[in-house]
């Protein structure tokens, strides 16, 4: 390369020696700054300016780095975090456990008090009749509605002062009211027919064998409550423990859970640790 302007300001050494002009950018080919004396004293002043130049050639690659620093300084910090959230779900297994343990001990005592299965019946049964409640429920709401709707399309009297005896638009008129007349009677006596069925449930219901066995069950059960009152246990609290018992176990399984995901965690930040270190 040559400043000359009488000379090809750049040229290349041919396959036989000699030198021919070519094209090309000068800056890219030689990627040199040249400083004055005054430049590089006040570089001197600034130690971080030499680094500065340094990190901007295009060779260093300083602001590739810069973004993977960035990324994985980010991802380490994500992964820290989520780390923390599970060490403290897993600090909670001691107390989890001596809960669990203490609801055992309860259910135990209960259980061998010898009434293990009348206790499970009557909560089957309970809510076996919570079911029906709600179906008999839904039962009377639809035999009400199924009332109002025949209210709503009775058709009306027509208004004798406004539509004249014999007349061509009356007789069309009160053709259509009497077909509706005729639905609404259909749609009556289904409405009867709903009160007629719910009436014969309910007297079904207090004859029925299966009415009997629930109240006997209920009996047998306020007769063991009472024992077991005074043995100084409370049965009604029987199906919440099951209940409590069963979401006390998912919780500890889940402690598992946590104890394996904290070790993949661990590994991915040893692993962004290092490749931060890498990256310097």
């Amino acid at each position: 390369w040559s400043a000359n302007a009488e000379l090809p300001s750049l040229e290349v050494v041919d396959e036989n020696g000699d030198w021919q002009p070519t094209d090309g950018e000068i800056s890219s080919l030689f990627p040199v700054q040249i400083y004055s004396q005054k430049q590089i004293f006040e570089l001197s002043k600034n130690p971080q300016s030499l680094l500065e130049i340094i990190d901007k050639d295009s060779q260093v690659k300083f602001s590739e780095f810069e973004k993977r620093r960035i990324a994985l300084t980010h991802q380490y910090k994500q992964i820290r975090q989520k780390i923390g959230e599970i060490k403290e779900q897993i600090s909670q297994k001691d107390k989890l456990t001596g809960e669990l343990n203490d609801l055992d001990r309860q259910i135990k005592k209960i259980e061998e008090s010898g009434h293990k299965d009348i206790l499970q019946t009557f909560r089957h049964r309970q809510r076996q009749l919570a079911s029906i409640e709600r179906l008999e429920e839904e039962w009377e709401t639809a035999s009400e509605k199924l009332t109002a709707i025949v209210v709503k399309i009775t058709p009306t009297d027509l208004d004798n002062e406004v539509f004249a005896p014999q007349d061509e638009l009356t007789n069309a008129i009160e053709s259509q009211q009497q077909r509706w007349q005729a639905m609404a009677n259909r749609v009556a006596a289904i409405a009867e027919e709903a009160e007629t069925t719910n009436q014969r449930w309910q007297q079904q219901k207090d004859t029925a064998q299966w009415q009997q066995d629930i109240n006997t069950e209920v009996r047998q059960y306020e007769q063991i409550k009472v024992q077991l009152e005074q043995q100084g246990i409370d049965p009604e609290k029987y199906p919440m423990l099951l209940q409590t018992q069963v979401i006390k176990k998912d919780q500890l399984l889940q402690m598992d859970r946590y104890q394996a995901e904290l070790t993949q965690l661990n590994g991915k930040s040893k692993k962004i640790q290092d490749d931060i270190q890498s990256n310097r």
